[in-house]
């Protein structure tokens, strides 16, 4: 007869719920089991691929596959509020049976076309497909021939499944008992225990001796998942599948400066895997999604050798110093959902007189604290130094009108390394949905994600969610979707930037002005080989999508092309682009240049506009060809062909200005990007102007010009440089002062720009355009 074996997506959260949910749908042997790590509550995952439970039935997400909540299935009357997600021509799912079988998929209440079942040959080609769902069948059965790997794509659109069964001809003995198999840190299993069926888990048969432990971390039992703020196995827990336990380490919490401890009490929490932290009088209410305290409940933390900030709830924090602990008293009731702790060099507030807040040097706590308490119009100034937000991601910038200024693009850097890859969980920074006004300034934004581990992930750097933001001497670091712009109708510009990365590095929608930028792409696979493509815009027909104008692209990867169609209306148009083959390795002759390929247009809907106009070498060979047509799966509805000219004319290129692309916000954006110069004497100081004083190129002070002379005396005797504020709070280059004691100093260029226009070399140098003789170009 046949067995049947049944998952829901809503109980994708954990094994064990499983038994739970549907205990009548437990299976009775061992020729199927649910394979998927470090799926989130909150709807999203990041599967790391390989990563499998034992079995003799596999289900492995791959390449990203993500669970996401889009709606509800109902289900054998079960309701299931997660549905999994394959996205469009990205995303697969690996089946491998060890026995023939049929499989059916449910996905009512979702708009999916259908699902491939292919083998690796071709796994996006639908007409290689195995099988293939018809359009608008909510429930769909397929029969996987024999045993094997079979892998499952989607076609048209976004695939959706609220879940699954699979039937067997036969299936085996009956399980009389189960296996517990203990998974290292380091992902490999230690070693498997067997225990009867229905049977409790009284001991752990390996231990803290048995588990890989890093320097400066710390055992902290078995656990669910792999995953952070995992469930953790509790003694006496019933043994009710077979099921894998992980061990996890974590760092040694220590009271010292730069360190920080968020902790969301929202999710499971453990008091024993703290040392910096303590809750007395109160206990988890699944209800309240939170600590809920009893009469007198009171937490300690462990205090800092200088201040302390403490946030509870989320609100503004408070610092504290001199004391071994704190302790703060709650009544009966009080619901503790978040507690934040900062560990920082001095205390940190916001200058009156100039406006800034200034942390110590490189104390990324400090850096994270600030961010928690700005207002509106608020500037930070960064000195040199790497503002290291350990794992942490998604910090926001939540206020409008924020300055982050740095002393230098090189010289500082906010960075932080994800424990898992995925495009809306893992950003440095992110500017928040409709933030308006953010404006970066001479530092680098880092996402460190270990990408080359498996050389895929995406982690991004900055994800903008705002409108009028604005990039000037920034530095964005990662691999794959390293800037997001995620607000359509929202205008962004970008001026002398560097943006690094692999796979879409540039992503999103929005509409986006990059101008003499530097987009430099890296190693798409740790030993070489691979392609990259700079861009994949999905922005609708109403954004202008990204324009790049003047820009130079490097690479040390063989192939690249200028980017791909994600979905929408994509609109993408590189202007007078400089390719540097001196300064990468891209492996093909300049005549076999990539730009939009056909295998890297996965667009079905919407028209897409592509564009390029006089690609070029450094010395003014033209690279961009009289014509590059590319071919699409579907026709335009207004022309009634499928193939677009992406070599656009002189005419058709002048029309993509600034102007056009963030419409009247561009005269404000080109004010705002505009550096102050520097007055020539001290005696020439703004007396309301801003001005940063360095020593040697270490940072001194940022002063008032009226103050300037009254702290002359401070600088006597060292060689000193002084910048000047714009109307953002960045600082232009230094000036010679020709003060005793001041060095003279020349302004130095920090980028040369070469483009080639209208047949004519120009030189572009600090703010200034130059022909090839010298002579200013107006």
């Amino acid at each position: 007869m046949k067995k049947l074996f049944f998952l829901m997506a809503a109980a994708l959260l954990s094994l064990t719920m499983m038994a739970a949910t549907v205990a009548d749908l437990k299976p009775i042997n061992r020729n199927w089991s649910f394979v998927a790590d470090n799926i989130t509550n909150s709807g999203t995952t990041s599967p790391t691929a390989n990563t499998l439970y034992e079995g003799d039935f596999i289900f492995m997400p791959t390449a990203n596959s993500v669970s996401t909540s889009k709606g509800q299935s109902t289900i054998n009357g079960n309701k299931c509020y997660n549905s999994l997600r394959i996205k469009l021509a990205q995303d697969r799912l690996a089946f491998a049976v060890y026995d023939a079988c049929t499989i059916t998929f449910y996905t009512e209440n979702h708009s999916s076309r259908g699902l491939l079942v292919s083998t690796t040959d071709n796994i996006t080609d639908e007409t290689q497909a195995l099988a293939r769902q018809p359009e608008s069948t909510p429930v769909w059965t397929t029969t996987l021939p024999a045993a094997g790997t079979y892998y499952l794509t989607s076609y048209g659109k976004d695939f959706f499944m609220g879940g699954f069964t699979v039937e067997f001809e036969g299936g085996g003995e009956a399980v009389t008992e189960y296996t517990v198999s203990y998974v290292n840190t380091t992902g490999e299993v230690i070693g498997v225990d067997t225990v009867e069926v229905g049977a409790t888990l009284d001991a752990f048969k390996y231990g803290e001796a048995d588990v890989t432990v890093p320097e400066g971390k710390v055992f902290r039992g078995w656990f669910y998942s792999a995953a952070v703020g995992a469930t953790k196995v509790e003694l006496g827990a019933t043994v009710e599948n077979d099921m894998r336990i992980y061990a996890q380490a974590t760092d040694v919490e220590v009271a010292e400066v730069g360190k920080f401890y968020i902790y969301d009490l929202t999710k499971p929490f453990y008091q024993e895997d703290h040392e910096c932290i303590s809750i007395i009088g109160a206990s988890y209410s699944e209800a309240d999604k939170g600590w809920k305290c009893e009469a007198n409940a009171v937490v300690k933390i462990v205090a800092g050798p200088d201040v302390t900030y403490v946030g509870l709830n989320d609100a503004e924090a408070e610092s504290y110093s001199d004391n071994d602990t704190l302790t703060f008293s709650f009544g009966a009731g009080y619901i503790i959902k978040t507690i934040s702790v900062f560990y920082v060099n001095g205390a940190v507030t916001k200058d009156t007189e100039t406006g800034y807040y200034i942390p110590t040097a490189g104390d990324g706590a400090a850096l994270l604290m600030i961010l928690t308490q700005i207002n509106d119009g608020d500037k930070i100034f960064l000195p040199n130094g790497e503002y290291d937000f350990g794992t942490k991601t998604l910090t926001e910038i939540n206020k409008n009108n924020v300055s982050i200024i740095g002393q230098s693009t090189e010289g500082v850097i906010i960075k932080n390394a994800p424990l898992t890859a995925h495009i809306g969980t893992t950003a440095t920074l992110r500017v928040m949905k409709n933030v308006s006004g953010t404006y970066f300034q001479d530092l680098t934004i880092q996402n460190n994600f270990d990408y080359y581990k498996t050389n895929e992930g995406q982690a991004v750097a900055l994800w903008d969610q705002g409108t009028k933001t604005i990039c000037k001497n920034v530095r964005l670091l990662s691999y794959q979707d390293t800037y997001y712009s995620n607000l359509s109708g929202s205008v962004k510009y970008f001026e002398d930037c560097e943006i690094h990365g692999t796979v879409d590095f540039i992503c999103g929608d929005a509409s986006v002005y990059f101008k003499n930028n530097l987009l430099y792409c890296e190693k798409r696979k740790k030993d070489g080989g691979g392609s990259d493509a700079l861009t994949a815009n999905n922005g609708p027909a109403s954004d202008k999508g990204y324009v790049f104008e003047g820009c130079t692209i490097q690479s040390v990867c063989p192939v690249v092309s200028l980017g791909r169609a994600w979905n929408n209306t994509p609109q993408c148009t590189f202007l007078n682009t400089t390719v540097d083959y001196s300064a990468g390795n891209f492996g093909f002759e300049s005549s076999d240049i990539q730009r939009w390929t056909k295998n890297l247009m996965n667009k079905e809907t919407g028209w897409p506009i592509f564009g390029e106009y006089n690609t070029h070498l450094a010395d003014g060979t033209v690279l961009t060809p009289a014509s590059n047509v590319v071919t699409f799966k579907q026709a335009d509805p207004l022309t009634g062909t499928n193939a677009i000219e992406t070599v656009l004319s002189a005419d058709q290129a002048a029309a993509f200005t600034m102007e056009y692309t963030l419409g009247t916000w561009a005269a404000t954006a080109t004010a705002d990007a505009t550096q102050a110069v520097c007055e020539s004497t001290a005696d020439e100081f703004e007396p309301n102007g801003i001005y940063l004083v360095e020593a040697d190129g270490v940072f001194a002070d940022i002063i008032l010009g009226s103050e300037f002379m009254d702290k002359f005396a401070l600088y006597d005797g060292v060689n000193y440089t002084v910048r000047k504020a714009n109307a953002r709070g960045g600082f232009g280059l230094p000036a010679g002062q020709g003060q005793e004691g001041i060095e003279d100093t020349a302004a130095e260029v920090k980028k040369v720009q070469k483009i080639f226009r209208d047949g004519q070399l120009m030189i572009i140098k600090g703010n200034n355009k130059y022909n090839v003789l010298g002579g200013l170009v107006k």
